[in-house]
């Protein structure tokens, strides 16, 4: 059985039971579903966000096709589900209601499974629709790329109104380039990489993992991501025992020179700060993916130590929570 239910506004929860078959399923085409299974990621479950290219039902079945869709596994962690095809089971009832913005809400009584249905009109999440739109436009217009994949928080769907648009554009040039520019009140930060790049393995690739594809005209993007995704599944090479050793010694000797208080300690602070979670997922032999999902992994899995990175950062912190730091980071 599937819950249905589309929130009278962002973040809400509010409900009204319809019957399936009296809906307009065509209407959300071109919108996007989330779709929360074995009650969420709170739960220990997963959640599933797509691009709706095609919804079909049956008597029993209701079938998802996605141009793009990505599953959270882990508070703040999307990846790119390949399979592009959901098939869920139903319940109908037997009223229907739709809102003022066409959304509709469709409500069974297994409360764990829900799916969130969006019409294309959907104001928020059509404004981001439409800028990520313009966006593979404007980078194709400049840059003559055949291939441009989303990457960070625009990819996972959990952007903010500050966040810059991350990009990984393929196009016939000879070397790989920068595009870091303010454009249409947000900024743009993007590689664009010779097209030989886009049939390789190279591990700088990575951040790409769970990628969102806005350009695809030679059908390279999607084996690439494969590719990645598999790569990401393998532990990283371990760092050698002499280069640990480093990284250690480094830590403890920044601690005595932050001790000096002068304007250079006041520095190193920072780079030490700066340099300490990269560092701490080195040290264990784990692939960093930088901190906005090393927090939130932290945050979620390893609690204590989340607790020590916190009140170290914190502006007014005392030497003593970054000695506690520096402690979890190599001994730990």
């Amino acid at each position: 059985m599937i819950g249905v239910f589309i929130p009278t506004e962002p973040g809400k929860t509010e409900a009204t039971a319809v019957k399936l078959t009296a809906l307009d399923l065509a209407s959300f085409v071109g919108g996007q579903a989330e779709i929360h299974l074995e009650g969420g990621i709170m739960s220990g479950g997963k959640v599933f966000r797509g691009d709706i290219a095609s919804i079909d039902v049956t008597a029993d079945e209701l079938v998802l096709r996605f141009s793009w869709l990505g599953v959270m596994e882990t508070v703040g962690v999307w990846k790119a589900d390949q399979d592009l095809e959901l098939r869920l089971g139903i319940l109908l009832l037997e009223s229907c209601e739709l809102d003022a913005q066409g959304r509709v809400v469709i409500q069974a009584p297994i409360v764990d499974q829900m799916l969130v249905l969006f019409p294309p009109s959907y104001t928020v999440d059509g404004e981001a629709r439409r800028l990520l739109r313009e966006t593979g436009e404007e980078i194709r217009r400049v840059h003559g790329a055949h291939t441009i994949i989303l990457y960070g928080s625009h990819a996972r769907g959990d952007a903010t109104p500050d966040s810059d648009i991350d990009f990984a554009a393929f196009a016939e040039v000879a070397t790989m380039t920068r595009d870091a520019r303010r454009w249409r009140e947000t900024y743009l930060d993007g590689f664009i990489y010779p097209s030989a790049a886009v049939t390789s393995l190279d591990p700088e690739l990575l951040k790409l993992v769970g990628g969102r594809v806005l350009l695809d005209e030679r059908g390279l993007a999607g084996p690439l991501l494969d590719r990645l995704a598999a790569l990401d599944r393998e532990p990283p090479p371990p760092a050698a025992e002499d280069h640990r050793q480093m990284l250690r010694t480094w830590a403890r000797k920044m601690l005595s020179r932050i001790e000096r208080g002068d304007v250079e300690a006041h520095y190193r602070r920072h780079w030490l700060l700066y340099q300490l979670l990269e560092d701490y997922f080195t040290l264990r032999g784990e692939r960093y993916r930088g901190p906005k999902l090393a927090l939130a992994m932290l945050r979620q899995d390893r609690p204590a130590t989340f607790a020590v990175f916190e009140r170290a950062l914190a502006p007014a912190a005392s030497i003593e929570a970054l000695e506690a730091l520096v402690d979890e980071i190599v001994v730990g």
